[in-house]
């Protein structure tokens, strides 16, 4: 192992349990080095570019099963070039506070970054660990067998279909009901409703990024239920896309990695089924989802204290 500090920063959107990885990895690492120091990056990333580091000390257990980022959060795109002029500034912050871990909290594109941050180190001959630890609630993350953040995600999802459907079938006639989930090229989210299936309250279809999304077939089965029950509930992800695997709705933009902004598709199907004279309703969970606290899995919780725990004694 190395002797120096360690800093830790948070990327990409929040969750549930993400402070909760936070809090395995600074208790262990104080445990094992009680002499060095334990920075966090605050916004990601930006805060170790600018050298605005701050030392965290003392109990941080109050963060054990706090929601959202709790250090905040950014994405932001690395040059992969290693002789890149950001990649000296980073070492050089690295160096100058004797750095030498670095702990990134993130999904997939987080992981790009700490790759990046890991070419520049050894460019630039700078002995460093640099752990990625796993947070998306896509759970979509290669070599994982699910991650943390998923957990609650979809017993968000679960629970407010749930809600939806108690609504709807609480009229002879209702709506054709779209709940649009997250999922860019996962469909992990969406495909959690089924598990209202143990409630009795399965959904009618489920559709998925993975599974090429034919818009005559989604209108013909949505309408034929509709038309038979009176009823037709319908959970699908954002991201789903036609046979050309482009996204069916989109908001125009790009983020910061490129990836185009996906969402709106509820609507946009809710809009094509009313202009054929049929009643529908839209329902887009959005940003919900995401760090749903009064709906925490204690297995994600301890879990992801674990990951933080391991992420440290991985590299000691």
């Amino acid at each position: 192992h190395l002797e120096g500090n360690a800093v830790y920063f948070q990327s990409g959107g929040p969750t549930a349990v993400i402070n909760t990885s936070f809090l395995g990895v600074y208790e262990t690492f104080m445990s094992y080095r009680e002499t060095e120091k334990f920075f966090v990056s605050r916004y990601g990333i930006s805060s170790l570019l600018g050298n605005k580091l701050e030392e965290v000390k003392g109990d941080y257990s109050f963060l054990r099963f706090e929601n959202g980022a709790h250090f905040g959060s950014l994405r932001k795109f690395l040059p992969e070039e290693e002789d890149c002029e950001i990649g000296a500034t980073l070492v050089g912050n690295l160096k100058e506070n004797n750095i030498r871990y670095v702990f990134m909290n993130g999904g997939n594109d987080s992981k790009d970054t700490a790759s990046n941050v890991n070419r520049y180190c050894l460019y630039h001959h700078y002995d460093c660990y640099v752990i990625g630890m796993p947070k998306t609630i896509d759970n979509d993350l290669y070599g994982c067998d699910h991650t943390p953040g998923y957990g609650p995600a979809a017993k968000f999802v679960c629970n407010t279909l749930l809600t939806l459907t108690y609504d709807e079938y609480s009229y002879k006639k209702g709506k054709i009901l779209l709940v649009e989930t997250m999922g860019r090229d996962s469909g992990y989210l969406a495909a959690s409703a089924v598990l209202t299936a143990a409630r009795g309250k399965r959904p009618d279809y489920i559709y998925v990024p993975e599974v090429d999304f034919d818009i005559d077939s989604f209108m013909e089965k949505a309408i034929r239920t509709y038309q038979e029950k009176g009823h037709c509930i319908i959970v699908i992800s954002e991201g789903i896309k036609d046979k050309k695997r482009e996204l069916v709705s989109s908001k125009g933009k790009s983020d910061a990695f490129g990836n185009k902004i996906p969402g709106g598709v509820a609507n946009y199907l809710a809009a094509l089924l009313s202009e054929k004279g049929y009643s529908a309703r839209a329902v887009e969970l959005n940003t919900l989802q995401r760090a749903s606290s009064y709906l925490l899995s204690m297995t994600d919780s301890n879990e992801a204290y674990e990951v933080g725990k391991t992420a440290f004694l991985s590299a000691y």
